[in-house]
């Protein structure tokens, strides 16, 4: 025991020597082990599991390049494809029965709007509120059978037309954008003129003139003739009358000779 006690420090340091040592050639023995595992995996790779790596053509990619540096240009094409360009259409052929030594064409043939406007009523059909389209000047016409017109000291205003009839009528009508029915007022008021010309006004809306009128154009100077039926004009020396007007052509009447000729649209010589 007194051996022990005397070196008692001496045999703690030997054991511990002898656990370092120990431990080192562990650690020695691993390294060497590891060494030779990564020494290893380059031949176990190049073994019958190696996966087959197949070569990527670069052809593709290459033209791909190409077209980059040098890019394809746009075609000039006669025609616009997204149509920037207001292209007019083809003027209409021209008519093959011309009038024969005639220099008068037909512009066009319109409907102007009538002079005056159903604006009110009160009751069952009285107090007709009747105004000019154009201007500041209103009618209070009392009943059916009264003329259209104001007398009055300093002024006398006649349209020349008689209220000869009033029918009140109502309609419904959908507003799909608020899905409300409402009921609007279409009575109609009739006008009549002593030479027969009778007009239909519906409440506020602007009605059209009876008789259409045709727009001439005399080809020798270019002047433009505004005309209903019956009117007359002069052209290239001669005097021609109106005798028929419909939406597609004009027939008007030499007076000297009278010989008629159709008119239509862009017919000239």
């Amino acid at each position: 025991m007194d051996f022990i006690k005397k070196h008692f420090e001496k045999l703690l340091l030997a054991a511990g020597l002898i656990a370092l040592i120990g431990c080192a050639a562990y650690l020695g023995y691993r390294v060497a082990k590891l060494s030779e595992e990564v020494q290893d995996t380059p031949r176990l790779s190049r073994g019958k599991n190696k996966a087959t790596v197949e070569a990527t053509p670069t052809s593709i990619y290459s033209n791909a390049l190409t077209a980059f540096q040098v890019p394809a240009l746009w075609q000039s094409n006669a025609v616009d494809p997204f149509q920037t360009q207001f292209v007019p259409p083809p003027p209409p052929p021209p008519p093959t029965n011309l009038p024969k030594g005639l220099a008068v064409t037909l512009s066009r043939v319109i409907r102007q709007p009538f002079k005056l406007i159903f604006k009110s009523y009160t009751g069952d059909g009285e107090n007709f509120q009747i105004d000019f389209l154009t201007g500041n000047q209103s009618f209070i016409i009392k009943k059916v059978g009264d003329r259209i017109a104001h007398r009055s000291i300093n002024k006398t205003s006649d349209t020349g037309f008689t209220i000869t009839k009033f029918e009140k009528k109502f309609t419904r009508v959908y507003n799909p954008s608020i899905d409300v029915t409402n009921t609007v007022d279409i009575s109609e008021l009739t006008i009549e003129k002593e030479d027969s010309t009778r007009i239909l006004l519906i409440l506020d809306k602007v009605a059209q003139e009876r008789e259409p009128i045709a727009v001439l154009i005399c080809t020798i100077d270019n002047q433009e003739q505004r005309l209903r039926t019956g009117g007359e004009f002069s052209c290239d020396g001669k005097t021609y009358k109106v005798i028929d007007i419909n939406p597609t052509q004009v027939i008007i009447e030499d007076i000297q000779t009278s010989e008629k000729h159709t008119i239509l649209p862009g017919a000239k010589e």
